[in-house]
């Protein structure tokens, strides 16, 4: 961090090989983090290097001030943010969620579209490795 930066408490869903090394580097620039992956091998990795462990993504999304997904696929995407316990449960209006997973735009827009109607802003950021 710079000086001057505030630390955050940043909800990061998706702990495996791409989003376990962001987490690192979150919480070595002092940011807390709190963390959910449906896999929990990789949630207690990410415990281990100093997340917090939620129970679910829409957990982690109540208690982050933004929100970073990094998931395998386009179909986990849906389900993270869409499904039963998920992102869009918990986060709050105004609350900014960017999902850095490389999936179908069309489900980046689904996902988008129904983040809105929440008033959550959603940030498509894909990455590849």
């Amino acid at each position: 961090m710079n000086k001057g930066d505030s630390p955050m408490k940043i909800a990061f869903v998706g702990t495996g090989a791409m989003g376990r090394p962001m987490l690192a580097n979150l919480v070595k620039k002092g940011h807390g983090v709190v963390a959910y992956d449906v896999v929990d091998d990789a949630l207690t990795a990410a415990t281990r290097l100093g997340a917090a462990r939620a129970s679910s993504s829409s957990a982690a999304a109540r208690e982050g001030d933004l929100v970073i997904t990094m998931l395998p696929s386009s179909s986990h995407v849906e389900t993270a943010y869409l499904g039963s316990g998920g992102v869009l449960e918990g986060a709050v209006a105004g609350r900014l969620c960017i999902d850095m997973s490389t999936i179908d735009p069309s489900v980046s827009r689904r996902v988008a579209d129904a983040a809105g109607k929440r008033g959550v802003r959603f940030i498509d950021a894909p990455v590849s490795g």
